[in-house]
């Protein structure tokens, strides 16, 4: 039986660009409905059924987790597949950091880190991707550059033409070792750097870090298009939705 691993899925921001399209009343983006399931829902249940994976950790607005008792949300988590709660922090890296915190305290078990607001992750890619950090050391869904892209100044002059061969778009899941991830979090609040993902750390610490190939379809749900888009994309998946404890409303 192969070792489990960690999942941990930050649903703690508050996705401004996405309450501007749908509303003044729109919840927080991790609980914007998706064909009746919110997107925090979608993106446990991915990671619950990914091959390996023995626990899912969600980061949580503080709020959220405060009103977590009495709101339901917590079970229709739960029937999701999450296996424990935390409150998120300022950023999303202390939103990560303390997620990862919150796994099992195995210094070499993999720990992957996945956003709310990819809730189209399929569970074999993320099962990739645990699969490559285990044998690699560190890993991160990604899909490969296919625009020319530019390098341009200040005023938006072209500097040059970079090749697209060498440039990847990354998306997550990510994984690591659990040591090393928290090592790297702690090392970039500790000199003061922001990274905006796990693989940004890790490559300060010189750790190796390897693309797994994704699909596009496993993009992040920024705009009130990109909820559209992922609608359109469930309808044509078909299959089943998260499972939800009986008598439950959509959180």
């Amino acid at each position: 039986m192969s070792p489990g691993a960690s999942a941990v899925v930050v649903a703690a921001g508050l996705g401004r660009r996405l309450a501007a399209g749908l509303g003044p009343s729109a919840p927080r983006k991790a609980l914007v409905s998706l064909r009746g399931h919110s997107l925090v829902a979608w993106s446990t249940w991915a990671l619950a059924r990914a091959e390996g994976i023995d626990e899912v950790v969600v980061v949580l607005h503080p709020d959220e987790l405060a009103a977590l008792p009495g709101s339901g949300l917590g079970a229709v988590l739960e029937a999701a597949g999450a296996t424990a709660f935390v409150a998120g922090g300022e950023r999303r890296q202390d939103s990560v950091r303390n997620g990862v915190q919150a796994t099992r305290a195995e210094a070499e078990r993999a720990v992957l880190v996945h956003d709310a607001a990819r809730p189209l992750l399929d569970p074999a890619d993320a099962a990739r991707v645990l699969a490559t950090a285990r044998e690699r050391g560190g890993a991160v869904l990604a899909v490969p550059m296919r625009d020319t892209t530019k390098r341009v100044d200040a005023e938006g002059r072209i500097l040059e033409t970079v090749p697209r061969e060498v440039l990847w778009r990354a998306q997550t899941p990510q994984a690591a070792p659990r040591g090393k991830l928290l090592a790297a979090l702690d090392a970039a609040d500790r000199d003061g750097v922001t990274v905006t993902d796990e693989a940004a750390a890790l490559e300060r610490l010189g750790e190796a870090v390897f693309v797994v190939e994704g699909p596009e379809s496993n993009f992040k749900v920024t705009t009130a298009e990109d909820l559209r888009a992922a609608e359109r994309v469930l309808r044509e998946r078909g299959g089943p939705p998260p499972p939800r404890p009986a008598g439950a409303a959509p959180p």
